[in-house]
């Protein structure tokens, strides 16, 4: 077996797609299944498994504010959310999302250079 089979068996166990391993492999979907075949990649968790109890990697537990499933609209009075926007138009925070199983999950991460956004939550009306 030569050296670019290896890596492309290497490649589809990462995520067992054809296109991305041909893709990233810089080869044709045919060479891909010819090397690969039939093979049982390992079953990817689904977006209904929590890896961290839906509370995210413990790493970034400090900069949590707010959870949501997936399948909901976050509910933009709850007051940590709300709180969250304000710190964000503010510039103070940035904000980012994440997500464990059925959950996506708000961080905050503070700024340590104050970059106002006013109004950034607030829908303008073009006439």
């Amino acid at each position: 077996m030569s050296e670019l089979d290896k890596d492309i068996r290497e490649e589809y166990k990462k995520h067992g797609s054809l296109f991305k391993t041909a893709k990233k492999m810089g080869t044709t979907i045919d060479y891909v299944i010819g090397i690969v075949g039939n093979e049982k990649v390992e079953e990817q968790p689904d977006s209904t498994t929590c890896k961290f109890d839906g509370f995210g990697d413990p790493a970034k537990h400090k900069f949590f504010v707010a959870r949501s499933l997936a399948k909901d609209v976050w509910d933009n009075a709850r007051p940590e959310v709300a709180d969250a926007r304000a710190k964000y138009e503010a510039g103070t925070h940035n904000m980012g999302t994440g997500r464990d199983g059925p959950w996506v999950l708000l961080y905050m991460f503070p700024q340590a250079i104050v970059t106002p956004r006013p109004n950034y939550f607030t829908p303008t009306i073009e006439g």
